[in-house]
């Protein structure tokens, strides 16, 4: 791998560009093919339809990193990008691994992820990606041998994306992406990346056949997850085949998208209440739905419904998400939201079926608290949202949760999707607490934007019944700079 990267360093400096610095003046450079040659230092090529540099050239950049972009290699363009990202995270009463534990009570590091990309293109056609990630923290009270498989912040110099891609068109109705790649749809609710993790949640060994036709654009998918090491190049997966179908229906005056996901274990893979691995084999259909009416109202909806077998157990489980909201004529364009997301729990562990909802391959963090301190799976999640824009550049968003179990005789799950507590008798009820979430955004300019938050956790009866219970802090503070 390194070696291609070696291949697309020495491409980039091969092939200098040339586009002219248009934006440093008021009358256009680039006119005919007569002025381009007049104007740029380098010999015209006409390749592909459209003039391009030949090698040797310089060209001032309208912008700092101008240089890395649009970069000509015959019928190819090559553009080289990334990010750098830094989050101050203080976790007092909580932290990556549990709730409320005496011996690790607070956490206060710097989470660092620097990713580099290669986009190689052929005008509308074939695209190559390639995205390499190092991410670490600094200052964490954890190390990398507290995680029993992959770790949530460490992911030295490795393989992020690496993937091969042909989108379909009016013209040819099948396209494909074959590679290492992060698999997302609309909220990400059922499939995410994961990004606000140091690592990212998700990272897929997959393959996705795209037909498009006028009734919808269809996505058949089989992946297997990476699983991300910190002592390793990243070559092994997680135990279990995921596939699936994902339908975005067309000529409707709202989003409707139909999805079907598999997931089968080929060893010990999913964690139930007591923490043992277990083989499963689920399928789960659903749909999505998002809308607007008369530009000021929003509502969607997402449904799954999971059958199949877990550990010899029947599943039968649901999960699903309704919203709405209105964004209303003012200043700031204040906008006022609820909505309410569920995921049946196990009423009787040992009845021979199995209602847990597992929790698909969709991301937690804006979903169901920031704290992250709840998955997708026996939850009851009651959420109200205020946002307000005081300028085109700052977002300010509050946000309340009240979190319930689905059935008191099922576990709680931490945000690892790993059950937290459990009381078999269901006599610690079901109320697990509150959540208020305040947080800034602010758009410095299209590289640079910052973020701040903080969040409280207030527990419930559940928590106060069944272990320590103390009130929960989260503060952060991020900076992502894209290039």
């Amino acid at each position: 791998m390194f070696g291609c990267l070696v291949v697309l360093q020495t491409l980039v400096f091969a092939c200098g560009g040339c586009r002219a610095a248009a934006e440093l003046s008021p009358e256009p450079l680039l006119t005919t093919e007569v002025s381009v040659a007049t104007e740029l230092p380098c010999p015209l090529a006409v390749t592909c339809g459209e003039p391009s540099c030949g090698c040797g050239g310089e060209r001032t950049p309208c912008r700092w990193n101008d240089w890395l972009n649009d970069h000509r290699l015959g019928c190819w363009s090559l553009d080289i990008g990334g990010s750098l990202r830094h989050r101050f995270e203080h976790q007092d009463n909580f932290q990556v691994r549990r709730y409320g534990d005496p011996d690790a009570p607070t956490d206060t590091f710097v989470l660092q992820r620097f990713r580099l990309e290669a986009d190689l293109r052929h005008q509308e056609d074939w695209r190559f990606f390639l995205q390499m990630q190092d991410a670490r923290p600094f200052g964490t009270i954890f190390s990398p041998d507290d995680f029993a498989l992959a770790t949530p912040y460490w992911n030295p110099f490795d393989l992020r994306q690496a993937y091969l891609e042909r989108q379909p068109d009016e013209d040819r109705p099948l396209g494909m992406q074959v590679g290492r790649q992060v698999i997302f749809y609309r909220d990400t609710r059922v499939w995410g990346p994961g990004e606000w993790g140091n690592v990212g949640r998700y990272s897929w060994d997959a393959a996705r056949l795209f037909l498009e036709t006028p009734a919808a654009r269809i996505d058949l998918i089989y992946a297997q997850r990476v699983l991300t090491l910190p002592d390793r190049f990243d070559v092994d997966h997680y135990p279990f085949h995921g596939y699936g179908v994902y339908a975005k229906l067309s000529n409707l005056p709202f989003q409707l998208d139909l999805f079907y996901i598999g997931k089968s274990t080929y060893g010990n893979d999913a964690i139930r209440v007591l923490g043992q691995h277990v083989v499963e084999d689920i399928h789960t259909p659903g749909f999505y739905f998002d809308g607007h009416w008369q530009d000021r109202w929003d509502y969607g909806a997402t449904f799954a419904r999971t059958m199949g077998s877990r550990e010899g157990a029947t599943v039968s489980a649901y999960g699903g998400n309704v919203r709405v909201g209105h964004t209303f004529d003012r200043p700031w364009k204040p906008r006022l939201g609820v909505q309410y997301s569920f995921a049946t729990g196990d009423p009787s562990p040992d009845s021979g079926s199995d209602r847990t909802f597992d929790g698909l391959f969709g991301a937690i963090d804006s979903m169901y608290g920031w704290m992250n301190i709840f998955a997708w799976k026996n939850l009851r999640d009651y959420q109200a949202t205020f946002r307000v824009q005081p300028s085109e550049r700052a977002e300010i968003i509050l946000d309340w949760h009240y979190f319930e179990l689905d059935q008191a005789q099922d576990a709680w799950y931490y945000g690892n999707g790993r059950p937290q507590r459990w009381d078999p008798t269901g006599g610690s009820g079901r109320q697990l607490g509150h959540e208020i979430d305040l947080t800034l955004h602010y758009k410095v300019s299209d590289q640079l934007r910052l973020r701040a938050g903080y969040s409280h956790f207030f527990p419930g009866t559940f928590i106060r019944r069944t272990g320590t219970s103390p009130q929960a802090d989260w503060v952060h503070l991020q900076a992502q700079w894209n290039y």
